[in-house]
């Protein structure tokens, strides 16, 4: 026989806090080994205000999840890794996974065991989940596999935290690297508990911020990542050579351009740059995400004139403007 503590917290109304309850059950060892054995999905919700530590709470659930599948992988594997272009789906059907979740309910994928982390629209997928995901990741011959089973799973769902929080994050008053979106995750191991495969989705994000920052707050991160780390050939190629950061409107609004936690940005977007690398973009994606992004910062110096008193134009005087167009792949009519 033996001891097990179960702890439960319990908010009251009345005094606007909560209260830790613990009760000791006693249970057989019989008992605690078929709870064990159970195969069942596990959800994490991290919540909490602004500057609580949600986003870090996660990131340690999420290397802790992974170190533990590295370790069962080892013991399972010897280490050895096994790759393939397309993954039989008999192998991840019967998966158990962990769900971490911050705000909104599981969505249910058809696997029999999850575990799953949300933390706050966009679909991103590290691991096989259906069919039709299967035939449109094809292997192509000018990349690598884009789905590797094994340890390095482990290493791509923990990289993919640098773009998340690159296009998610900003800082506000209350926080330097605030996650201004919801994040859900879920985590598909083996029966024998190797990670060996993830989903995540955004929602909610905080589209206002591009048009607007309070005083003291600053737009997402890729906006100054760029600008502090891009070479001098890529900023000519996104069309930035010769501009500051103060230049530009969706970066100097605020007045604010640092940040108190002594991240710098030039690191962070070769971070950036590297996560994008091991998680397998095609070069010319890169690309692309960088235009648009760029192009947001051309689009928010555009200026309007009035040729009339209920007309409007675009002011064709404006540099900005052509910049944007040709990052577009626009042209002026």
């Amino acid at each position: 026989d033996g001891l097990e503590d179960a702890g439960v917290g319990v908010y009251d109304p009345l005094k606007g806090e909560s209260t830790a309850k613990s009760q000791r059950t006693r249970t057989s060892k019989s008992d605690r080994n078929t709870k064990r054995n159970v195969v069942v999905n596990q959800s994490l919700l991290v919540s909490g205000e602004s500057g609580s530590g949600k986003t870090v709470t996660t990131k340690h659930c999420l290397r802790y999840l992974a170190s533990l599948s590295q370790r069962n992988g080892k013991a399972a594997s010897r280490g050895t890794l096994v790759r393939s272009s397309r993954p039989s789906l008999r192998n991840i059907v019967k998966a158990p996974s962990i769900r971490l979740s911050k705000s909104a309910p599981p969505l249910e994928r058809g696997l029999s065991r999850r575990v799953s982390v949300s933390r706050g629209s966009g679909f991103s997928s590290m691991g096989s989940i259906s069919e039709a995901q299967l035939e449109s990741n094809r292997p192509s011959m000018d990349r690598r596999p884009s789905w590797i089973l094994g340890s390095d799973i482990e290493v791509k769902i923990l990289e993919a935290n640098p773009i998340l929080e690159a296009f998610g994050n900003a800082r506000t008053v209350r926080n330097d690297n605030s996650s201004r979106f919801g994040k859900y995750i879920e985590l598909f191991f083996s029966q024998k508990g190797s990670l060996i495969g993830a989903t995540i989705e955004t929602y909610l994000l905080e589209k206002v911020r591009l048009i607007h920052c309070e005083e003291g707050e600053r737009n997402y991160h890729i906006f100054y990542e760029i600008m502090d780390g891009a070479s001098e050939d890529e900023l000519k190629e996104y069309l930035l050579d010769g501009y500051e950061k103060e230049d530009f409107k969706i970066i100097n609004q605020s007045g604010t351009m640092d940040r108190r936690d002594c991240v710098d940005d030039q690191e962070e977007f070769d971070n950036l740059i590297e996560s994008m690398s091991l998680l397998q973009f095609y070069p010319d994606q890169v690309r692309d995400i960088m235009r648009v992004s760029v192009s947001c910062m051309h689009a928010l110096n555009l200026t309007f004139t009035a040729p009339s008193e209920d007309e409007s134009d675009l002011d064709d005087a404006n540099p900005h403007l052509q910049k944007f167009l040709s990052l577009m792949g626009l042209e002026r009519k």
